[in-house]
């Protein structure tokens, strides 16, 4: 005979993929965790830099979506010591940015960032995006990306 077993809220939770989402607009921010979560995403939302390091501090997500312009410590920087902090090194980073030029996405790759998104109302790409680095979170460009993207350095993740 089968048993029945329902799983708690809590474990469900637990069983999602974990993100902390960055980001320095409110709006952004709420908007792109409301997307996340319809995806089956666990968010952890914090609006800067130096929270964001405060939350690594205490737990390590599966993934961290990094807003790069930001007041205070600004995405490069919180990647940067993100990077350089034992423990966090291999974390995918997802650069989730209004900034296209190449300067600004070879910068992301320099300072440690996965892979780099221009912030647009794609949601199944950054979640196609998100998946793939957590599936291969070693290398910046160990499987490409979804179709229509291109991954690693100099590259950007825009339809």
């Amino acid at each position: 005979m089968g048993t029945d077993i329902t799983l708690s809220e809590d474990y469900q939770a637990e069983a999602s993929p974990s993100v902390l989402l960055v980001d320095d607009d409110e709006v952004n921010l709420m908007v792109t965790a409301l997307a996340l979560r319809e995806r089956g995403f666990s968010v952890i939302e914090v609006s800067g830099g130096e929270a964001a390091l405060k939350v690594l501090r205490e737990q390590v997500p599966d993934i961290v979506v990094l807003d790069a312009m930001m007041p205070g410590l600004n995405g490069f920087d919180t990647c940067l010591q993100l990077r350089a902090t034992p423990g966090l090194e291999h974390v995918p980073v997802l650069m989730l940015t209004g900034l296209d030029d190449e300067k600004s996405i070879n910068h992301a790759y320099q300072v440690g960032a996965t892979d780099f998104f221009v912030k647009a109302p794609q949601w199944t790409l950054l979640e196609a995006l998100s998946a793939a680095r957590l599936a291969h979170p070693a290398g910046v460009a160990a499987q490409p990306g979804p179709p229509g993207t291109r991954s690693g350095p100099g590259s950007y993740g825009q339809l």
